[in-house]
């Protein structure tokens, strides 16, 4: 036994230092593994746009009946043509009449009924996340409205990165009926993932008001950017059951965690967006797109398996995405016939020339794609990865899975949220 108690203490140190050296990598710059796009670039515009400028500068001072400049423009011409060819060639498909977009789509399947207005809530706030908004969305809009309605309001302020998770771990519910919290995605996954986790199984209702960079998941309810909304259906009390995506990433108890909204994997960092973050002051929201659309020039495949309610399906391509929700990242409507309370996940994996990713992308926003791709949905996934160990991006961070597999189970109605009601959210979408 003291071997084995040993031999699982190395295992998990040579864990500990693989996942260091891979976090690590994610500080390199996104050009990583770009050579050969990097190569072909330059060539290209060095062989059809360069080359055919210099040959057509030597015939200046020709006279257009000589052979040489006959050849020299004939050349440069041929040239100058066939790289305008190639390069409509590789961007055919972006030129192709787009499909319609998927109209609006309610993310419930069935339309609440039950109200249970809250009469105490803990409302967490992030002094320091988006850009200090939190506080003056507490002090100025949610606490007036709530004292207003009757709701007794206790604000809890974060200290530090993962303080939401263990805040609605462990603090007290005797006392409380809801936990609101003031923020985006990430946030709103530490409050779920904190409270299902907790020693004594209780449960409050949960609300969300958007107050973070990322509201993709009120994107389903068209109140990503509206907060006055927000406020408004919690106060009105409708609530639902919300499904949670259990993810296992590894072998030992602690390798577990709930997702409310989506799970990228891609072999290229950029693609799923997991070595953005350096680049949020120089280009913002447009990092995503940005380093996207460097990860689709490198053209990185990955062979890692894919297999859904316990049959093979296919290989994941340049990029695979389980959610939750019909919107992620930056309100990317990735699988508009996502619902939240149906009990399946969405899983759809990204393949195709570098053309045809590109019209994939260009028409995500609006879900448009949705018919040029087969989106799959399940109850069980499985991710057999070629490699023991790697990472993926989970609701906006980065996990490492170990021993090659990730397994992921929708487990339906897990938690208990404020949503609109189906008038208000066709309110919503009428302004």
């Amino acid at each position: 036994r003291k071997k084995e108690k040993m031999e699982k203490g190395e295992d998990r140190m040579l864990q500990k230092t693989k996942e260091l050296e891979l976090r690590k990598s994610l500080e390199q710059p996104v050009c990583e593994g770009g050579g050969i796009p990097l190569l072909t670039f330059f060539l290209s515009i060095g062989i059809f746009i360069i080359l055919p400028i210099v040959l057509l500068s030597y015939t200046a001072g020709e006279s257009s009946s000589s052979d040489i400049w006959k050849i020299f423009v004939g050349v440069s011409v041929g040239l100058l043509g066939f790289g305008f060819f190639l390069f409509i060639w590789s961007i055919r498909p972006l030129l192709l009449r787009p499909p319609p977009a998927p109209p609006a789509r309610f993310p419930l399947t069935r339309e609440p009924t039950n109200k249970s207005p809250p009469k105490s809530a803990y409302v967490l706030v992030n002094p320091k996340g988006g850009k200090g908004a939190s506080v003056a969305i507490f002090e100025q809009k949610v606490k007036p409205k709530f004292e207003a309605a009757g709701i007794k309001v206790t604000k809890v302020e974060t200290q530090y990165s993962g303080h939401c998770r263990d805040i609605c771990n462990t603090i007290s519910l005797d006392d409380h009926d809801t936990i609101i919290a003031i923020g985006g995605d990430g946030t709103f996954h530490e409050c779920v993932d904190g409270m299902l986790k907790r020693a004594d199984k209780k449960i409050v209702k949960l609300g969300l008001i958007p107050g973070g960079s990322g509201n993709s998941f009120l994107s389903d309810f068209q109140l990503e950017a509206d907060i006055e909304q927000s406020i408004d259906t919690i106060i009105e009390g409708y609530i639902s059951g919300i499904d949670v995506i259990d993810v296992r990433y590894g072998p030992e108890e602690s390798h577990q965690v709930y997702s409310i909204n989506v799970i990228g994997y891609t072999e290229d960092h950029c693609l799923s967006a997991l070595n953005v973050e350096g680049w949020r002051w120089i280009f913002g929201k447009a990092r995503y797109d940005i380093c996207a659309f460097w990860g689709i020039l490198k053209h990185r495949s990955s062979t890692a398996t894919v297999y859904c309610d316990g049959q093979e399906w296919r290989q994941a391509g340049l990029a695979l995405f389980i959610t939750n929700t019909q919107y992620f990242g930056n309100h990317m409507r990735a699988t508009p016939s996502a619902s939240l309370d149906d009990g399946f996940c969405e899983v759809a994996c990204v393949d195709g020339t570098r053309g045809e990713v590109l019209r994939y992308l260009s028409l995500i926003k609006t879900g448009a794609h949705e018919k040029l791709t087969e989106i799959k949905s399940c109850k069980k996934i499985m991710i057999r990865f070629p490699n023991d160990m790697g990472l993926f991006n989970l609701d906006g961070e980065i996990f490492p899975y170990y021993h090659n597999t990730l397994e992921v189970t929708n487990i339906q109605n897990a938690y208990l949220m404020y949503v609109p009601s189906k008038d208000r959210y066709k309110s919503l979408l009428s302004q």
